[in-house]
């Protein structure tokens, strides 16, 4: 989990984890590396919020030595863990699975419903980039995350 990532008093407990699970990026389209890497379920997740079952966490572990031991090149140029593990899923399809946006919901990415209370049934409230910082200050500052 990111550092930037709020969760909510009323948070639900964690869904039983299975493989690798995470929530689609919608901060970006992913449409190059998505042409490039074929994707489980055609979609590109964000690693702000990941849950991981024990298992799959080996193979994981595996998959990052060896790309830090063998200094594997960014994949399709995108320098982050992002691209690493997106890519980790298209050779893990069967590990692969997708979250519902309340495990990461990015403020930069939903329209807000309610300013008293705009995360209400939001687990895990997530300020992704340098664009959403002026929104957590504001947040605090307004009492609307404690």
């Amino acid at each position: 989990m990111d550092c930037d990532v709020y969760i909510s008093p009323d948070a639900e407990p964690l869904p039983k984890i299975d493989g690798h699970m995470a929530v689609k990026d919608l901060g970006k389209s992913w449409e190059t590396f998505r042409k490039n890497i074929p994707l489980p379920h055609d979609t590109f997740v964000n690693a702000g919020v990941q849950m991981v079952s024990r298992d799959t966490s080996k193979h994981i572990y595996d998959y990052f030595a060896y790309v830090a031991k063998n200094k594997v090149q960014p994949i399709d140029g995108y320098h982050s863990d992002q691209s690493y593990m997106n890519y980790f899923r298209s050779q893990h399809p069967e590990d692969s699975k997708l979250l519902d946006y309340k495990w990461n919901y990015m403020v930069g990415c939903h329209k807000r419903n309610d300013e008293i209370n705009p995360f209400k049934g939001q687990n895990f409230v997530h300020y992704a980039g340098q664009a959403t910082r002026s929104t957590l200050i504001n947040d605090i500052k307004n009492g609307i995350i404690l």
